[in-house]
């Protein structure tokens, strides 16, 4: 019964996300995982872009476990940029495109098995978004309960310089 009793607590408390970490103080920077079955990726890297308005403004944000190399930043973001590195499995992270309110539109993983096949769209508010000046910062989560059976969870703060798209 003790034994049933901790592996219901442990179970408990893995369905809640975990905090999402501090906001670095350095622009370009992330903290935090996205994890995907067994595999658990530190993200270190924010990229962002935007705004660009796509029936409402919206910000493009990349956090990844390893820089992104400069000929492929000036590329963007997106397909024929920084996302072919996630899709190739060159680098790991989470892509989220988030409006001006810091509502989440969508939320993609690009770790373990999952290279952008899953993904959340209207996936609500982030705990915390802004634009400044001098970029773009935020810290967000996303608990393996609330991705919907998809096998992926991630918790993040970052502090990105933004580029126009």
């Amino acid at each position: 019964a003790l034994f049933l009793l901790a592996a219901c607590l442990v179970a408990a408390t893995t369905a809640f996300a975990q905090p999402a970490p501090a906001i670095p103080a350095k622009p370009g920077e992330a903290a935090g995982t996205v994890q995907v079955g067994k595999t658990t990726v530190t993200l270190k890297h924010a990229y962002a872009t935007g705004p660009a308005d796509r029936g409402g403004l919206v910000y493009d944000v990349m956090l990844t476990d390893g820089p992104v190399p400069p000929e492929i930043l000036a590329k963007g973001l997106g397909i024929g940029g920084a996302k072919a590195l996630l899709n190739s499995g060159k680098l790991s992270g989470i892509t989220l495109l988030v409006g001006a309110d810091g509502g989440l539109r969508n939320i993609i993983p690009f770790a373990g098995d999952l290279r952008g096949e899953k993904m959340l769209a209207s996936a609500g508010k982030l705990d915390s978004f802004a634009v400044t000046p001098g970029g773009l910062t935020g810290q967000g989560r996303k608990a393996l309960a609330d991705t919907m059976g998809q096998g992926w969870s991630f918790a993040a703060g970052w502090n990105a310089a933004v580029a126009k798209p």
